[in-house]
């Protein structure tokens, strides 16, 4: 699964201006899941947390 929930979501500066900052997800009821599927998508993922 390459995608983001919850409150709290760490990603570097230049992740955000390459998936086009919050533009990129303003129009989607979930865009913490949205943000991490872009950033996934550049980069590739870590994991934090239990599996």
């Amino acid at each position: 699964m390459n995608f983001a929930l919850g409150p709290t979501i760490v990603t570097r500066r230049e992740t955000l201006l390459r998936i086009g900052v919050f533009d990129a997800v303003k129009d989607y009821l979930v865009e913490d899941f949205v943000m991490g599927k872009l950033a996934a998508d550049l980069y590739r993922v870590q994991h934090c947390g239990s599996r």
